[in-house]
């Protein structure tokens, strides 16, 4: 909470380029600790994706029991397994099991206008912003350009990071 510098990062569980940059994003978190806040949103690309909204749901509802990193984490490391399932539910409440989390109360947060409301709103950001793709990445304010990979979005980073130590 106490980081100068703050990542949010505009995903859809079922984009493969974001199951991509996933592990970089973790190590960013782990290697930079208390420097850097990482902030995940959601931006469902229903267009290409018929299960994006229903896998950002599952993080939500997992989240109202503080295992949304879990149930993030979960999502792509099992991507291959849901993303083309007519009906993924079921296996998104298997994750929630996995996890230990209570399946009833996953179940209604699930289907709550809370939690809906909760994607539509990181949804409705993401178009204020007029991000039409993912990842995209926010940092302090800014929108990174297409980072090449985990050296030049870690340079970046690190570039933002002196700047706010040597204010």
């Amino acid at each position: 909470p106490e980081a100068q510098v703050t990542l949010i990062e505009y995903s859809d569980f079922q984009c493969p380029a974001c199951k991509t940059y996933y592990p970089l994003i973790r190590r960013l978190s782990e290697e930079k600790g208390d420097e850097l806040r990482i902030v995940y949103r959601h931006l469902p690309l229903v267009s290409i994706h018929k299960n994006a909204i229903e896998s950002a749901k599952a993080a939500e509802a997992a989240g109202r029991q503080e295992k949304f990193w879990e149930m993030h984490d979960t999502l792509f490391d099992k991507q291959d397994d849901w993303s083309d399932d007519s009906k993924p539910e079921d296996k998104f409440e298997s994750y929630a099991v996995e996890l230990g989390l209570d399946l009833e109360k996953f179940k209604s947060d699930y289907e709550s206008s809370e939690v809906e409301n909760d994607v539509n709103s990181d949804l409705r950001a993401a178009n204020s912003l007029r991000l039409n793709s993912t990842p995209s990445f926010i940092l302090n304010g800014r929108k990174i350009e297409n980072p090449r990979g985990y050296e030049d979005l870690k340079k970046i980073i690190e570039d933002e990071i002196r700047g706010y130590s040597l204010e």
